[in-house]
């Protein structure tokens, strides 16, 4: 998650928890206030208690004067039933505001329960969210150390392996003798190439530049030529030779471009980290040009390396 959102939500749940702790104290100081007005009307119920006790003793006392003991007895049950019916009343009175008091305190303490509750789950939700963030957050940094150490270990594994080259030499062409193209296999990477195995050939064909190679694969070339290795700075040593000796009517259209010698290499080999790999070089030679200089040109196609 990013620090902006970290810091938002810890500003919302501070503010959250200040406003939380301002509606608690403001509840208490009005429920203090409410409870000394309760108290307050206790005291008041007190005095009005004594004072109709001190009313009724006088209402008493004046009512049954001068009264017969039958009669005075009457008098006093019937002032006392007066003087009691009142204070049930008052009492009743009282325990009903009472009542009232407590239950709307009990309807104010459930909303502030389910205030700090709800607050509660916000809060709980809060870090589970972070939680999940922080595991995603986890999971994506995960995946790109583990795609920079892909990419680490690939760019190790090709500044590291071996890379070979077919690098033709001298050419020794003549009538009524074998064409001979020296060739040499030279690894110019930093391992050994391991498992190599090549062939060439020399052939003598039409002199179109459209010359389409059969194709070569690594099984066709087994037992060939021995699998070995080649390590760096040791080239070895590979001729393509026709497999005819070069007649004269071959020799006057090889130099007219009429026909062409084509040679060509496939050196198959794997790195030092089992990868296998092919490189396959393919030359041409006919015309006044490369007779006389004893130079030939890449073939259009037959070229190509992994």
């Amino acid at each position: 998650m990013p620090d902006s959102n970290r810091r938002v939500d810890t500003v919302s749940t501070i503010f959250a928890i200040g406003a939380l702790v301002a509606l608690c104290v403001c509840a208490v100081g009005i429920v203090l206030n409410e409870y000394a007005k309760v108290q307050e009307g206790y005291a008041s119920y007190q005095r009005n208690a004594d004072d109709d006790r001190r009313e009724a003793i006088e209402k008493t006392a004046h009512a049954c004067k001068d009264r017969e003991l039958t009669a005075l007895r009457l008098c006093i049950a019937d002032q006392f039933a007066t003087y009691s019916g009142q204070q049930s009343a008052n009492q009743d009175l009282q325990a009903q505001q009472d009542m009232a008091f407590w239950s709307m305190w009990m309807v104010v303490a459930s909303g502030i329960t389910i205030l700090v509750t709800g607050i509660g789950v916000y809060l709980v939700w809060q870090t589970l969210e972070e939680t999940r963030q922080a595991v995603v957050d986890t999971s994506r940094m995960t995946k790109a150390a583990e795609e920079a150490n892909a990419i680490a270990a690939d760019a190790h594994r090709r500044s590291a392996r071996a890379y070979l080259a077919v690098i033709y030499g001298d050419l020794t062409i003549e009538k009524g003798k074998k064409a001979r193209f020296a060739a040499s296999i030279s690894n110019y990477g930093q391992t050994p190439a391991r498992e190599v195995a090549l062939v060439s050939i020399a052939i003598v064909a039409d002199g179109e530049p459209s010359f389409e190679w059969p194709d070569v694969t690594r099984e066709k070339v087994r037992g060939v030529m021995p699998s070995n290795t080649i390590h760096p700075n040791e080239p070895t040593m590979s001729d393509a030779v026709t497999t005819d000796p070069i007649s004269e009517e071959d020799w006057n259209l090889i130099k007219t471009g009429r026909k062409c010698i084509y040679a060509r290499h496939m050196v198959f080999y794997k790195d030092v980290f089992g990868e296998e790999h092919v490189t396959c070089t393919a030359i041409e030679f006919s015309g006044t040009d490369c007779i006389e200089m004893r130079a030939h040109r890449k073939s259009v196609k037959g070229n190509y390396a992994d």
